[in-house]
């Protein structure tokens, strides 16, 4: 995916072959706010942004890497004669470039920045054997739309297999021509903060002058609501759920993980989580029913074990 967050025109992918640094052409940045972008995504991001950005016009088919375009002026002193002016398609792939750069610094550690789904390849001092990471890269890669659930030893990779998929799911929702969304539709979060934010907003809903507009600008991030009205709006919810780990959990908090899994499948959602339990334990901690129905919208990819289509 390194290759591919480059500024894409027309939704043709960039080559993924980068451009020489002495042959790089010096585009002039007119297409954004050099202070507010650097401000908003931090010195290293900024840096990874511009890299980009400036890959991406250098490529452009309209503006031939300068950043403006020729147009007729229809307001100016002279109408009808042709004056310089910012390269539309290039500002509006910039622009949702700065969004995207933003999301991935934020939602993505460092130490999992270079994994990407076209990247991976087995890692040779992993406790899983080569073949079987070659195996479940090349299902993953094969289906990246799909439901997973990954079950593995601390380092066995989920963690690596999970991000890679938030990245290109991230990458689409970004940089992919589609309308505006109202809710966004795809989290990344740890169990423990899924249920912590539904515990909170059970408990300030309990305040007798909490209004309706309360309850909507407060709800947690993840809510069967959303859900379900992202899929009324021809998209998919994509939930990307980290350490399920078991813990102390009551009825209240398998109800509101049942409730949420079962929404994602009933509005075909895309939902992947991982956990360091073997599966039987995850059973005992979580509830055979919580389980089946994880089951049966996702591949289950045991890396002690094999893949389970259902």
């Amino acid at each position: 995916m390194s290759d591919r967050l480059t500024v894409a025109q027309h939704g043709n992918e960039v080559p993924t072959t980068p451009l020489p640094p002495e042959k790089a052409p010096v585009v002039r940045r007119k297409l954004w706010d050099e202070e507010r972008t650097r401000s908003r995504l931090g010195e290293e991001g900024y840096a990874w942004f511009v890299e980009r950005a400036e890959r991406g016009i250098a490529r452009c088919p309209h503006c031939k890497g300068s950043g403006s375009v020729s147009a007729r002026d229809s307001i100016g002193i002279r109408p009808g004669i042709s004056v310089s002016c910012a390269c539309e398609p290039c500002g509006v792939n910039i622009g949702r470039l700065i969004d995207f750069t933003k999301a991935y610094f934020d939602t993505v550690p460092p130490a999992y920045r270079r994994f990407t789904l076209r990247t991976l390849e087995p890692y040779a001092p992993s406790s899983v054997p080569t073949e079987r990471q070659g195996n479940v890269i090349q299902t993953v890669n094969a289906n990246p739309d799909k439901s997973y659930a990954f079950f593995g030893r601390p380092g066995a990779g989920k963690t690596v297999l999970s991000t890679a998929l938030y990245s290109e799911m991230l990458f689409r929702q970004f940089m992919r021509p589609h309308p505006p969304w109202k809710w966004f539709p795809l989290r990344r979060m740890s169990v423990r903060n899924l249920l912590e934010q539904h515990a909170d907003y059970a408990t300030r809903r309990r305040n007798p002058e909490w209004t309706d507009l309360d309850s909507v600008i407060n709800a947690p991030d993840v809510t069967v609501n959303k859900i379900v009205y992202v899929r009324r709006s021809g998209d998919v919810f994509r939930l990307f759920l980290e350490d399920m780990n078991g813990g102390d959990l009551n009825a209240s908090s398998r109800a509101v993980l049942f409730e949420v899994i079962n929404s994602l499948h009933e509005n075909a959602g895309q939902f992947v989580i991982t956990s360091n339990l073997a599966i039987p334990e995850f059973k005992r901690q979580y509830g055979e029913d919580l389980f089946w129905r994880i089951a049966h919208h996702c591949t289950v990819i045991d890396l002690s074990g094999e893949t389970a289509n259902r």
